[in-house]
């Protein structure tokens, strides 16, 4: 991915902190917050779907499950299509090797 400087428009390499034309402070990217979304296989109660969009968002995985739950009782069955697709569409969680040390927590 290509950096610019914001002020000059010059191209910048990634590694750089300053814009070497015009001496502008170079545009940091932020860092993503949470994992990525990827359905666990602890901690979850049906499929693994509230749990990995609140582990790959930072939200509270009780919060998302209450919002499932009203959702699928309030839109008629939508959000139970929806949580079906997801299940399909997300990936699970690998397995971990057989004797891998240390053991995942």
């Amino acid at each position: 991915m290509a950096v610019y400087c914001q002020n000059c428009g010059r191209g910048l390499p990634l590694s750089a902190r300053f814009c070497s034309n015009c001496g502008a402070q170079a545009p940091v990217a932020q860092p993503g917050r949470g994992r990525p979304l990827i359905r666990p296989r602890v901690g979850r109660q049906i499929g693994g779907v509230c749990i990995a969009l609140a582990e790959a968002h930072g939200w509270d995985v009780t919060v998302v499950r209450i919002l499932a739950v009203l959702g699928f009782v309030f839109s008629s069955g939508f959000v139970g299509i929806a949580y079906l697709a997801a299940w399909i569409g997300i990936p699970e969680e690998t397995p971990p090797m057989p004797g891998a040390y240390p053991p995942p927590v």
